[in-house]
Order: C-alpha cells, then structure tokens, then sequence
C-alpha cells in the first residue's frame, strides 16, 4: 500500500525535456506528454520547456500541441544538467510549480502518469520522486534505484572501472544481468537516489536550492542529487504508481563508448572530490 495519501488540488507542472540530435524521439515525448495532460481529470496548468542542445537544430512546431504551453530554449550543447539548470536559473520562477520534471527525450509518460502524480499528497521533506520505468529496449522493467548511499571504496572502484575502457565493458555486461534479475517493489518505499532518464521535483526542493549547478558535462547526476538531499536532511521516494516508458541512450548512443567513459570518470571524480574526500 502506498504512504501517500491522495489529495485533489489545482497545479502547476513543469517539465524541461533535455534534447540532443534526438527529434524523432522528442516528437514522440511531448505526444505523450499531450495525453497525458488530456487525460487528467485534475485541474492542472503544463509547460514544457525544450533544452536543445543539438549541433544541428531543427525547427519544432509549438502549434501541434494544445495542452500544454511549450517553449523551445536554443543552447550550444551544455549536457545534461547543464541545460535543464540553465532553464531553472534563467528562464522560469521557479517556485510557481507544484513538480519539476527534468529528463531526457527517449522517455514516454504512461496516460495516467501525470494524473497519479497529481494524486499524491507528498510530506514537505520528500523532494524527490522516482517513478517506474520500463525499458522497451531490454523488454523488462528498471529498477536502477539505489536504497543506501554508495560507499567510499565503491567509489573508488567506479573511478577505477572508468578509467580504462576495458574494464567498462565487462562491468556493463554485469550491469544489465544485474537489472534483469533485480528485485521490483510494487510500493512506495524511501530511497537514497533514482533513476537518472526522469527527475520528478517538488517545489521545496527548490525552497533549499533555488539556483543549482553541476559542472559535470553527463552521467553522475543521481549520486548529485540524492547528495544534496543528504546535505539538508531531505528525502527520495520510488513511486511506481507514476510510470514512464524508456527507449534509453538515443542521444548518448551518439557520442561513442570511449568518450561516454570518459565522461562518467570525469563525473565520478568530481562526485567523490566534492561528496567522499
């Protein structure tokens, strides 16, 4: 059974849609995310902002969508968080929504994704929510939740992994069996980080942090964030009731092995210079 009580009430969403060389998928999530506004039975305002980092930018038609307000913000390639805290910092007040999604564009959301989201009465101190996710690639769901903080020495052994391409690849071998045979909890339960493809943030997160930075070009954002959360007392939840469906690694698909390697050695140096030292 789920901690969280149902409560119905008018909101305000926000979602900024990371995209890089990736339209196709992109048309296909903002398609999503216009039946899952049209199948809100909730009063609820939507704005999507697009964060296009691509090299070669194509024009998107704000008009095809008439349930939601879309705005289309033109970057040179900033990564990941880069380009979803630029719109946090610059372009939105941000204390106006109820949730802000930060993702990547490989996703789709489930119909009545956004309806249950509405639905949950979350306690101000959990400011960070993790929905299911099922991967159409493998055809199984993902479970990539972490319960407890990643220790010093596991750390370590990442930046080891990354730093010669080899060991990477027998440790993503491992990676998805490991996936495979994972455990799925079919409640809601307290974590320490979730899944990376979709960030669902309250508005009191940003009450703690209403300008953010993370100067790591890709990978390594949920150990950032479930950090800032132990920093200030704050809590991640798995929520399966909120649901998304995943292509996974379009965009970075793009960049090749070695030089992902590389950014997420790059990433994890950082985490463990700025978490762990």
């Amino acid at each position: 059974m789920s901690r969280f009580k149902t409560k119905i009430m008018e909101s305000k969403i926000l979602i900024i849609a990371v995209n890089y060389n990736s339209y196709k998928e992109l048309y296909a999530y903002l398609q999503s995310i216009e039946e899952a506004v049209a199948n809100m039975a909730i009063d609820c305002e939507v704005e999507v902002y697009v964060a296009d980092n691509s090299l070669v930018k194509s024009e998107i038609d704000k008009q095809s969508y008439h349930n939601f307000e879309l705005n289309i913000v033109s970057l040179d390639n900033m990564g990941y968080f880069g380009a979803a805290f630029y719109v946090v910092n610059n372009l939105v007040c941000i204390d106006q929504y109820k949730y802000v999604i930060i993702s990547n564009v490989d996703i789709s959301l489930e119909r009545d994704c956004l309806q249950k989201l509405l639905c949950l009465n979350i306690p101000n101190h959990v400011v960070w929510l993790s929905p299911y996710r099922y991967s159409e690639k493998y055809d199984i769901p993902l479970c990539v939740e972490r319960d407890k903080r990643i220790p010093k020495w596991k750390i370590l052994l990442f930046l080891l992994v990354y730093k010669f391409y080899l060991f990477q690849i027998i440790q993503s071998y491992f990676t998805i069996h490991k996936y495979k045979n994972k455990r799925i909890y079919p409640f809601t339960k307290r974590i320490y980080s979730g899944c990376g493809s979709c960030f669902i943030l309250t508005s009191y997160f940003f009450k703690y942090y209403p300008k953010l930075s993370y100067p790591v070009f890709l990978y390594g954002e949920e150990i950032f964030l479930a950090e800032l959360l132990r920093e200030k007392g704050l809590e991640a939840y798995y929520v399966p009731s909120v649901k998304i469906r995943n292509i996974g690694s379009v965009s970075t698909g793009l960049l090749g092995k070695k030089k992902l390697c590389l950014y997420n050695y790059k990433a994890i140096k950082y985490l463990y210079y700025r978490f762990y030292k």
